[in-house]
């Protein structure tokens, strides 16, 4: 999609190279065995987490975005 994306859009540049961001957002699933088994707990050296969660990474071409 990314490829298709770059290859057909005209973005803009600054001084020649394209402007990207790299963004991401954790989510807490539910607590069932097939999350746990699926997203997996973290963990660190004294407890388990007992909500599994979902990482989430995006690249962004940032001047199709508005600022706000």
């Amino acid at each position: 999609m990314a490829k298709q994306s770059y290859q057909s859009d005209k973005f803009e540049t600054w001084a020649g190279l394209n402007l990207l961001a790299v963004d991401g957002i954790v989510w807490r699933t539910t607590d069932t065995p097939e999350n746990h088994e699926t997203f997996k707990a973290q963990s660190n050296g004294h407890s388990e987490n007992i909500f599994p969660k979902i990482r989430m990474v995006c690249h962004m071409e940032v001047t199709s975005h508005l600022p706000i």
